[in-house]
């Protein structure tokens, strides 16, 4: 799907490869890191290039956590999964209160994975739709700004809104 990327993190070089391949075969790009550091230097330059991050939480040099706490500092706003081994209460709540959309258990199960794929692909028709239709709707107001006049009022006839033309006209 044209636009929708993923970037993986994670330090097992085998599981690495082994979701990178699932994710390419269903045709989607994906690009990865072995550790939170590389993944911040590679995704820090346009935070807005991925739509999904999946990461695992234990890793060298910078974990899981700490990469998301980063990304969203630099103004991250789309989804991210975790991956982990860890029964740890702690890393559930922090990974909650950073706004963490899904979690995938260790051993991963792959079904599961492609589960949560397919959720944020979803998730990311509906953006892309969302964000059509919203500048429709501009260019709509553009053109009924341009060529109308409009005013509003409230129950009692007092103007609560004008448009440029409507003052333009008027001299309101």
């Amino acid at each position: 799907m044209e636009g929708f990327k993923i970037f993986l993190v994670e330090d097992d070089d085998s599981i690495r490869k082994l979701i990178s391949d699932r994710i390419e075969t269903k045709g989607i790009e994906v690009d990865s890191a072995p550790n939170g550091l590389e993944a911040l230097q590679k995704i820090s330059s346009d935070v807005d290039d991925y739509y999904l991050i999946i990461s695992d939480v234990n890793m060298p040099k910078m974990n899981g956590l700490a990469l998301i706490s980063q990304l969203k500092e630099l103004g991250f706003r789309n989804k991210i999964a975790i991956m982990s081994s860890l029964d740890d209460v702690r890393v559930f709540k922090e990974a909650i209160r950073l706004g963490v959309d899904y979690f995938v258990d260790k051993p991963i199960q792959l079904q599961n994975l492609d589960g949560i794929i397919q959720k944020a692909k979803k998730s990311y028709e509906k953006k892309i739709e969302l964000d059509y239709t919203m500048q429709l709707l501009s260019e709509y107001k553009d053109a009924v700004d341009k060529s109308t006049i409009v005013s509003k009022t409230d129950k009692t006839g007092k103007i609560t809104f004008v448009n440029d033309k409507f003052c333009e006209i008027s001299g309101f």
